[in-house]
Order: C-alpha cells, then structure tokens, then sequence
C-alpha cells in the first residue's frame, strides 16, 4: 500500500502569527510526528510525506480509498496535539 499525504503551511498553522513560531522546526516536527504514526499504524506501507501547496491524501493513487477516513482521522489527532508546533 503506498499512502500518499501532502499538507500546506497554511493549513498548519492557520491563523497563527508567524512572529510566534520556528516554520522549518514546526514543519520538520510535524512530518516526523505523521511518519512515526503512520510505522505504527500501516508498518507494511509505504508512506510519503509532503510539504505543498495544497492539502490532499491518497491510497494507491486513489482519493476515494476506504483508508483515506482512518488515514484522515490520525493525521488530525496528531494536528490537534500542537505536539509538533515550535515557538522561535
């Protein structure tokens, strides 16, 4: 199974003032966050991680997958923690 999940840094940090926070650690943090999560939860998967211009998710190529609802819940509980986020 190759997972395919790609994330902006605008739906990051929202509306979060950019004077509060370290971007490249935040960003960096979150990534490692999402693949530590994604060994846990789908070890037999290939995952990749990307930082873009736009949000979106795959299984396989498909955006329609049965996984891509599980897939969407665990990348939001790991949003939600602000575990990732850096201040500067």
């Amino acid at each position: 199974m190759h997972i395919k999940i790609e994330f902006s840094t605008e739906s990051l940090f929202g509306d979060v003032d950019p004077a509060d926070y370290d971007e490249s650690a935040s960003v960096a943090k979150f990534e490692q966050m999402l693949a530590d999560a994604f060994i846990v939860e789908y070890p037999a998967a290939d995952v990749e991680i990307i930082h873009g211009d736009i949000d979106q998710r795959s299984v396989n190529g498909s955006t329609d997958h049965d996984e891509l609802l599980y897939i969407g819940e665990l990348i939001e509980r790991i949003w939600s923690s602000w575990e990732w986020f850096e201040d500067k």
